[in-house]
């Protein structure tokens, strides 16, 4: 019962659909909750941000993050139908507003214009990327010179012995994620990481090759 459970869980954390995804929703809210914070702090989101995350789930976060941009503006992409609509009906105030704006994408063809966003943030999506280099290229077009990227996950160690990763699951560990920044065209230029009891949370900043920031540390 715990393997198929297992299995359940490594199944739909990639799209979550029905009433398992709804499940999945707010679990990952509790587990998600350490890399948005440690995100933030690399971040460092002003007021007039704009910002893109890729892969908001159920949309627990949204409020939180789009505060912190006012009045700037917050867009995000999901692939998830259930994930979508549960999204919308938590943040249809801000919505209303056209301070939120959330849209159904894949990140392989964002729907947004060149150099349109300052600060880019996905949270636990990276194992599930199917063509990684693909995306990243996406993900600089759409990125202003001087803009950040956010990559935060649990790591390859953290995850392995888990039979939920058996399921649509590539794993990273902190030198294979600097490896696809680098040969995308960013430069990595700060990096956190943090030990916890079963997870561990490891979050990566890059910046776009020509620009003019220095690496402070990776």
């Amino acid at each position: 019962m715990k393997k198929k459970l297992q299995q359940k869980l490594g199944q739909q954390l990639s799209n979550p659909t029905g009433f398992w995804g709804l499940v999945i929703g707010r679990l990952m809210n509790v587990i998600n909750k350490e890399m948005y914070q440690a995100a933030y702090k690399l971040l460092e989101l002003k007021s007039n941000d704009c910002l893109l995350e890729i892969g908001f789930g159920n949309g627990a976060f949204i409020k939180e993050i789009s505060s912190k941009i006012y009045p700037g503006n917050y867009y995000g992409i999901d692939i998830s139908d259930t994930m979508i609509a549960s999204a919308k009906k938590k943040n249809k105030k801000l919505i209303n507003t056209g301070k939120v704006t959330l849209v159904k994408s894949n990140v392989n063809n964002l729907p947004f214009d060149t150099n349109f966003f300052n600060k880019i943030l996905t949270i636990n999506t990276i194992y599930f990327w199917d063509n990684p280099k693909q995306i990243m290229s996406e993900i600089k077009r759409v990125l202003k010179p001087e803009g950040s990227f956010i990559v935060a996950l649990n790591t390859r160690e953290a995850m392995e012995n888990s039979e939920y990763v058996k399921e649509k699951f590539t794993l990273y560990d902190k030198e294979k994620v600097v490896h696809l920044f680098q040969n995308s065209g960013f430069k990595v230029i700060k990096s956190t990481y943090k030990k916890m009891k079963i997870e561990d949370v490891l979050c990566i900043e890059g910046k776009l090759q020509n620009s003019q920031i220095e690496i402070i540390s990776i």
